[in-house]
């Protein structure tokens, strides 16, 4: 998922958490189920950020490992 990806998400949960506070402030008749589906969202969206937070851990990572395998192989290719 790229950075434009998690932007158009994170508007998309902003608007729907909007909506659902205009609900709340509203006296929706369901007022319950709106305020489960917005903190549905609110966890949903912030499982997701971790997720991605823990894939970029992972890529720098993988990068860093990379980076330094090859300069192994670069100071034994000149050994």
């Amino acid at each position: 998922m790229c950075d434009c990806d998690v932007q158009k998400t994170h508007q998309v949960a902003v608007q729907v958490t909007q909506k659902i506070e205009q609900l709340i402030q509203a006296n929706h008749y369901s007022v319950d189920i709106v305020r489960s589906i917005g903190e549905t969202v609110s966890a949903k969206w912030q499982q997701l950020m971790f997720h991605a937070e823990e894939r970029m851990k992972l890529v720098m990572a993988s990068t860093n490992w990379f980076k330094t395998a090859e300069q192994v192989c670069l100071m034994h290719a000149t050994t």
